[in-house]
């Protein structure tokens, strides 16, 4: 109990040293929503943010450039989604370009929202590429409003991302893989949203569970609860954010995680002189490391011949810290560093996995942009450094995206 509570101090006290050295003032793209001062269904349909946009995301996302026809309306929208990986020393034998997503989605209102009638909205996308093809969100959402201030609540019940830490849009963030919670974890569950007051919001919910992609198994009943609150200052331009998660898995250990973190535009701080956005996340996890409850993080983190080491860690408390500074030159230009590092057993903080990123992402037109970045892979284990897992790679990353 000790060393949990003492995890927990370290994990407060690294967040709030970051606050107290900051400057105050405020894709999933948090870092938009901390320079507008609005909340996460401003752009996105889904409460707390991630999947598809409304017309307001799309015009964000435009930079300036305007929507076409197809782009300028809620019910319908796309997105084409290529990569190019390339690990510099190729000891990984997993290179080339593929197609990561070719997906298309709908946003329909079965029933609009009036005096007397909540709002009732189906959500879906499916993804048609060769790499996680398949569904993706799909559900209902609910819209109800509480009390003369109309202050509206928000009930998704299907299948969505888990609201879970800090929502990006890069699937290789280590604290994601660390909790089984990137953009391409979807499970089947239902989630209540809403504001305490606000400037403070949260979101509670619970799935069926996070290790088989929610289908039907033979492992038992099973089921993850998660609470979310994101507190969105008045006064100053940035994001603090915490989350809880538990997953309950019979014939396992309880798997608990929990994610503090904060989003800060020094470019509205600033007014705009400054056009500078940081990200930051600290993640502590205990019984995730298994590969019944995490079966991604072997496989990117621990060589299949380390069995051993993998042993080891099933019990573990884990640490993963994330970073992102982006810097936009320009409407067209915008250069970024991104941190992730990941210490699967903090009793031995000595072993560790460290990536640095460092690109720019170059808006081609209204509905398109390049993606380009250089990572440095470091760890600390002369045995897996060698090795051929995603993790030890140096490598040179690009993405394409068009949208509609």
């Amino acid at each position: 109990m000790g060393v949990i509570m003492g995890s927990y101090f370290s994990m407060f006290s690294s967040l709030f040293l970051f606050l107290i050295f900051t400057p105050h003032s405020a894709l999933a793209r948090p870092e938009y929503a901390a320079k507008q001062g609005i909340s996460c269904i401003a752009c996105h349909v889904n409460v707390w943010g991630g999947g598809p946009r409304t017309v307001y995301g799309k015009f964000y996302g435009s930079k300036g450039f305007g929507l076409g026809k197809f782009s300028n309306q809620d019910t319908l929208s796309a997105s084409l989604r290529g990569v190019s990986y390339y690990p510099v020393n190729m000891a990984h034998n997993a290179n080339g370009t593929t197609l990561m997503e070719a997906s298309g989605s709908f946003n329909v209102p079965v029933i609009e929202a009036s005096e007397t009638t909540s709002e009732l909205r189906l959500v879906g996308t499916y993804n048609m590429a060769p790499i996680s093809a398949g569904a993706r969100e799909a559900y209902a959402r609910f819209t109800f409003s509480r009390g003369e201030d109309k202050t509206p609540i928000y009930l998704t019940v299907g299948r969505f991302n888990v609201p879970f830490g800090l929502l990006t849009d890069e699937h290789r963030t280590y604290t994601r893989i660390q909790t089984n919670s990137s953009i391409n974890n979807f499970f089947e569950g239902a989630a209540i949203s809403g504001n305490i007051i606000p400037s403070l919001s949260y979101d509670f919910a619970i799935v069926n569970d996070l290790q088989t992609g929610s289908n039907f198994n033979n492992i038992g009943t099973s089921y993850a609860l998660i609470a979310n609150f994101r507190w969105m200052s008045p006064f100053f331009p940035f994001i603090l954010g915490v989350s809880q998660l538990y997953d309950y898995l019979q014939n396992q250990s309880l798997a608990f995680a929990s994610s503090a973190y904060t989003v800060v535009s020094i470019d509205r701080l600033s007014s705009n002189k400054i056009p500078l956005a940081i990200l930051y996340e600290t993640v502590i996890a205990r019984n995730w490391n298994n590969s019944t409850t995490n079966p991604g993080l072997g496989s990117f983190f621990i060589p299949s011949t380390d069995s051993n080491y993998q042993n080891a860690l099933n019990s573990s408390e884990s640490l993963g810290l994330y970073g992102t500074l982006r810097y936009d030159l320009n409407s067209r230009w915008m250069f970024f560093y991104k941190f992730d590092h990941f210490v699967p057993d903090m009793l031995y903080s000595g072993d560790h996995f460290d990536r640095h990123g460092l690109g720019c992402e170059i808006t081609l037109n209204s509905n398109a942009y390049l993606n380009v970045r250089y990572e440095r892979a470091i760890i600390t284990r002369p045995e897996i450094s060698g090795s051929n897992i995603l993790a030890a790679q140096d490598d040179i990353f690009a993405m394409l995206r068009f949208w509609l």
